[in-house]
């Protein structure tokens, strides 16, 4: 099954920060989310996915809503150079039963897709949290999940404000978590500092 099999995604939404913009994922983005899945730097940590038929059953039923994850293309300027994905936790009862987390915290996943943006990950983060996560007023905690020895994704997520939480291994994962949080209000008074700074 090919991905223009399906219809476009009619969502309008386009949510921008500066340099970085996140817009809803479409099908006919399927063929470009394939090569990136399969680039050396993102497969190394993200599920193997080496088909467009397994990229199209993954993520099509997400972007018909059929699943409760958001996910979105990150773009520089024009460009799309990664991908970026959120949910609430309690949405997936087993998750939130194996991570012991508050009802109100959102997950987020992500990779930059193209290899020459590598580093620009933190800032990404940062961005997609307080045009995205937050927005969403119900939402008190994010977590993020990187593998154990993912410890380039670990750097990336401290320098975007998120501190060690715990160690979880999920039934059917290849490796335990690395689980990382940032508060609301850990977000909220750090960004009150870099204003300050920047005034």
């Amino acid at each position: 099954m090919k991905a223009d099999q399906f219809g476009p995604n009619q969502d309008p939404m386009v949510v921008n920060w500066n340099r970085f913009y996140f817009r809803p994922m479409k099908l006919d983005d399927l063929p470009l989310m394939h090569r990136w899945v399969n680039a050396p730097h993102v497969r190394e940590w993200w599920d193997a996915l080496p088909t467009i038929e397994a990229v199209v059953a993954e993520y099509a039923p997400r972007i018909l809503g059929k699943e409760p994850t958001r996910s979105f293309v990150v773009e520089a300027g024009s460009r799309p150079v990664g991908y970026v994905q959120s949910y609430r936790i309690a949405d997936y009862q087993d998750y939130a039963k194996h991570l012991g987390c508050d009802e109100c915290a959102a997950g987020v996943d992500l990779f930059v897709g193209e290899a020459e943006f590598l580093g620009s990950g933190s800032a990404l983060l940062r961005e997609f949290l307080g045009t995205v996560v937050f927005a969403d007023q119900w939402l008190t905690e994010c977590l993020v999940g990187p593998e154990i020895e993912n410890h380039r994704a670990i750097r990336s997520y401290q320098k975007a404000g998120f501190s060690y939480w715990k160690t979880v291994q999920i039934p059917g994962e290849r490796a335990p978590e690395h689980v990382m949080r940032i508060t609301r209000r850990e977000f909220e008074s750090t960004n009150e500092v870099s204003r300050s700074i920047r005034g």
